[in-house]
C-alpha cells in the first residue's frame, strides 16, 4: 500500500499524469460480464503500472498483466516488486527503453526511500 501512494507523490511531483483505475469491466463477446475491483495505475494514459510488495513476481500475475492490457487496450504495462533488495521489473514488453524520461528515477527514489 505504502509503495502505491509513494508512487503516485513521485507523479505528480514529477507532473507526470496518472489516474487510479478502481474497476475494469470484463468483457465477453463484446458484452459487459462483471466489474473487477483493482488499484492499477495508469501512467500518462499509456502504461499500466502494478506495484507490488510479493516475494516472487509469478507467471499468474504476469497473465493478470497481460489481461488488463487486452481489456484496456494498452500495448505496456509494468509490474514492479518492491518486496526484493532489488527494485524488480517485469513487464509485457521490454520498458527500459521506452519509458518516459524521469519514470525509472522515480522508481528508483521510491525503492532507495523504503529501503535506506
Amino acid at each position: 500500500m505504502h509503495y502505491r501512494r509513494a508512487i503516485q507523490i513521485e507523479l505528480r511531483l514529477h507532473d507526470i499524469p496518472y489516474e487510479v483505475k478502481k474497476k475494469v469491466t470484463i468483457m465477453f463477446r463484446n458484452k459487459p460480464l462483471a466489474e473487477r475491483e483493482t488499484r492499477l495505475i495508469i501512467v500518462d494514459n499509456k502504461i499500466i503500472l502494478i506495484p507490488l510488495a510479493v516475494q516472487k513476481i509469478t507467471l499468474a500475475m504476469q497473465g493478470r498483466l497481460r489481461q488488463y492490457l487486452k481489456m484496456l487496450g494498452f500495448k505496456l504495462g509494468l509490474i514492479t516488486n518492491f518486496h526484493t533488495p532489488q527494485l524488480t521489473f517485469k513487464s509485457s514488453v521490454t520498458i527500459w527503453s521506452i519509458l518516459m524520461p524521469g519514470l525509472t528515477g522515480i522508481f528508483l527514489s521510491i525503492c532507495h526511500a523504503f529501503l535506506f
